[in-house]
């Protein structure tokens, strides 16, 4: 039996910023080796909350535990690699310079440490350029290449494909599963919700700062699968009557039908005298789920407070 450890474990973690709460009670487990999804929407508390994981700012209330040792300890934050909001450099000096001198003043880095991590972000090619000649994809290279110095036990990383084009945000989700495959604890926070679905082994949701949603990806929220149907114009009314048993919308000569069951849909309408051009059992996605759960909280919100 493998026993997985908590790398990062918050029990009840709290943030209050004079009346305004920006964490609320949040429990929260990440797993040893995994790349773990932190969503939520804007102001939603996923920035303060990685700022209190990293000691930055201290909670109102709750606990955290980091890599096993209880926050506030140096020691724990100091096994962590992390980049949050735009990292910031030299821009006089080349990538390399400024990573070198990162390692050197983080912990005494080896002399090949630089190097390696720029491979990894794909900047190898443009290490001597300075960093003022960078874009901003390149920018954002460099500060994971900088997160991954001294190769952390876990990485915390915000928004980490912000300014890479698709090709380079393909390339970072290789380097973050290759980081996990390796045991390192990635956790990300990312508006992306297509590339997180592809990349992480569990998602959290957060709204107003409370944890809503918790999971794997494919299974977050609501499962809710959808059948769409075509059928041709001259069909369209007896299809709309005879799928009126179930929620459907109706738009372009298709039908999406709020059902789980592609056969059932068919038979209803075959049953009514309509046979469909096609038939397609679809399973939302997560910027659908996501939508839907994040919707469904602001509704309650609203609800709460009239």
């Amino acid at each position: 039996m493998v026993c997985r450890v908590d790398v990062i474990s918050c029990e009840g973690l709290t943030k209050r910023f004079g009346p305004a709460v920006a964490v609320n009670g949040l429990d929260l487990a990440v797993s040893s080796g995994q790349v773990y999804g932190f969503l939520g929407p804007n102001g939603a508390g996923k920035t303060t909350t990685i700022r209190m994981l990293l000691g930055l700012i201290a909670p109102s209330a709750g606990q955290i535990y980091l890599l096993g040792r209880h926050l506030p300890d140096p020691r724990a934050v100091a096994q962590a690699g992390a980049m949050i909001e735009e990292p910031a450099f030299y821009p006089w000096m080349t990538g390399r310079v400024n990573l070198e001198v990162l390692g050197a003043t983080g912990g005494g880095c080896g002399p090949g440490e630089a190097a390696r991590v720029l491979h990894l972000a794909g900047l190898a090619d443009v290490a001597a350029r300075k960093v003022k000649t960078y874009s901003q994809g390149m920018r954002q290279r460099l500060g994971i290449a900088a997160a991954m110095l001294g190769r952390p036990s876990l990485l915390i990383i915000d928004e980490p494909t912000n300014g890479l084009d698709p090709a380079g945000i393909r390339e970072m989700r290789g380097v973050l599963r290759g980081l996990a495959a390796e045991g390192t604890t990635v956790f990300l926070s990312s508006h992306l919700l297509a590339e997180v679905e592809q990349v992480c082994d569990r998602v959290a949701v957060i709204v107003g700062g409370r944890l809503v949603e918790e999971g794997v990806p494919a299974m977050l929220g609501t499962i809710r699968r959808r059948v769409r149907v075509e059928v041709a114009a001259t069909d369209a009314q007896a299809a709309a009557r005879l799928l009126a048993r179930w929620r459907a919308r109706h738009a372009n000569g298709h039908f999406l039908v709020e059902h789980d069951s592609g056969r059932d849909v068919n038979g209803v309408l075959v049953a009514g005298g309509v046979v469909a051009e096609s038939v397609i059992v679809e399973r939302p996605g997560l910027e659908d789920r996501f939508l839907e759960i994040t919707g469904k909280q602001d509704a309650r919100a609203v609800a709460a407070g009239s």
